[in-house]
């Protein structure tokens, strides 16, 4: 293949995977965890013919998982080949335990980067932190935190406008921010008077 279209074309065919996988491992394009879970992937996707929905390739699997609808099917796939590390799998069980109550993602989201989306916006900010709460995505530390900073989010008081702690801590990485973040820190109750 002579293209990153064409090379992508003929390593998504099923029988192409294994020389690609190790074409990448010859030349350095994945490290040795992403080779050793390729290289599984294509002997188990070999052996039972196919994955969740009967997917053939990384993409494809993905795609195919990344609707919760096919939840259920994707994460005895994933525990029963090792897939996902110990957070994810985590995390796929929470989401799994949600979706089996009845209950639902915020706004109505049927896959993490919806969700993650949705959740980034302000004014959805209050429900997914509720959801977080009530579903344990996150700790009570962390709770505590983002519950002190929501009203600085809803009102655009966070250093540079951030509006999520990605955002924040990227924003306040720069030098040139400094006594900015370390104002807002005091502000939202961050920092005590000794470390400020």
């Amino acid at each position: 293949c002579a293209s990153e279209e064409t090379c992508k074309a003929f390593c998504d065919k099923t029988e192409n995977i294994e020389k690609c996988v190790a074409f990448a491992e010859e030349h350095g394009f994945m490290a040795r965890e992403e080779v050793e879970q390729a290289k599984k992937f294509v002997q188990v996707i070999k052996t039972a013919g196919g994955g969740p929905g009967g997917c053939k390739t990384k993409d494809a699997c993905e795609d195919y998982c990344n609707n919760v609808t096919h939840i259920d099917e994707c994460v005895k796939f994933a525990e029963d080949n090792g897939f996902l590390g110990a957070k994810e799998l985590e995390e796929a069980k929470k989401i799994q335990t949600i979706i089996k109550s009845g209950k639902k993602l915020p706004g109505n989201c049927t896959n993490k980067s919806a969700c993650e989306l949705y959740c980034k916006t302000a004014a959805h900010m209050e429900e997914c932190l509720a959801f977080a709460k009530e579903s344990g995505f996150m700790s009570k530390e962390e709770i505590e935190q983002a519950e002190k900073v929501l009203p600085f989010i809803k009102s655009g008081q966070t250093p540079g406008g951030c509006n999520s702690k990605e955002n924040c801590e990227a924003y306040c990485e720069a030098d040139a921010h400094f006594d900015e973040c370390i104002a807002f820190a005091e502000k939202a109750g961050f920092i005590s008077q000794e470390e400020l």
